[in-house]
């Protein structure tokens, strides 16, 4: 069985929760227009996840793994357009036996798209160039943590923020976090590319957060800066993302479309029977109420 939609058919949110709930094991793709990924599930869980320039086995322990599925779900939940593929029984390429809970995933999303808006207002778009200052702050000794020093070493002036996220290989909101705090600490300076298309407010999703009930919060999405450097020029500005709170008319609420395959066994399926909206919102608050 492979279940196929649209994000305004299902927000990632609730499709994560009632893959959850149901304890799924699969693939779920992600295909948008400004990017895609992919996130894993085993038993309900999320054991692995790609989007943007992450991607292979996370590096190093469970540390890694949860700080490589926050961020790639901090990339997929701004996705307010797109489609969606669940392919069941599809395992990454690498070992992956430990699964994070769903739950714990949607709770750091929200938490960093609240975050995210006091980001950008200190770094507007990932196409402004970072610089160190030339003087230092007065006022004592000046102390780094390792994420500062790894973003501090990759800084020469010339790089945009977007090529700075492509060289430490790091998450988006992770290495804009990080220069956000050298910022305020007086070590580093942000230049706007005038160039740029738009800045992080323009063309950058608003996102609502995944908590039920709430809508209408603005995030921000920057444009990515392509090898090329043709991207910055090309991207548009993305409506709000809709988080679970979201309301959608009944225009907008597609089908959910599923694909019959093998006997799913003696136990019945309930996202095998071409599910539209309702039967799935209805299973999906059984799942939260367990």
């Amino acid at each position: 069985m492979s279940l196929q939609g649209t994000l305004d058919t299902l927000s990632l949110p609730e499709l994560c929760e009632l893959l959850s709930g149901t304890n799924k094991t699969g693939a779920l793709h992600v295909r948008a227009e400004t990017g895609q990924g992919v996130l894993w599930f085993t038993g309900g869980k999320v054991c692995a996840g790609e989007a943007g320039g992450q991607t292979g086995q996370p590096p190093g322990a469970g540390g890694e793994l949860l700080e490589r599925l926050n961020d790639v779900c901090f990339e997929l939940f701004r996705f307010s357009e797109g489609a969606f593929e669940f392919e069941p029984d599809r395992r990454p390429s690498w070992p992956a036996d430990r699964g994070v809970e769903v739950a714990g995933l949607l709770a750091e999303t929200d938490r960093r798209m609240a975050e995210w808006r006091e980001i950008i207002a200190i770094i507007p778009s990932i196409e402004a160039r970072p610089r160190l200052v030339p003087e230092p702050p007065a006022g004592g000794p000046i102390t780094l943590d390792p994420a500062q020093w790894r973003v501090v070493t990759g800084i020469d002036g010339r790089r945009r923020v977007s090529a700075l996220i492509r060289v430490l290989d790091g998450g988006e909101f992770t290495v804009c976090k990080v220069l956000r705090s050298l910022v305020q600490a007086g070590l580093v300076e942000i230049d706007a590319d005038p160039s740029a298309s738009s800045g992080a407010g323009e063309n950058a999703g608003a996102a609502a957060p995944a908590a039920a009930g709430a809508a209408g919060a603005a995030g921000s999405r920057p444009s990515a800066e392509t090898a090329s450097g043709s991207r910055a020029a090309s991207d548009q500005a993305q409506p709000a993302r809709a988080g679970r709170g979201q309301p959608r008319s009944e225009s907008e609420r597609d089908p959910v479309s599923v694909e019959a395959g093998a006997d799913p066994g003696p136990d019945p399926d309930p996202m095998a029977d071409g599910l539209d909206r309702g039967a799935v919102v209805a299973l999906l608050a059984s799942a939260r109420s367990k």
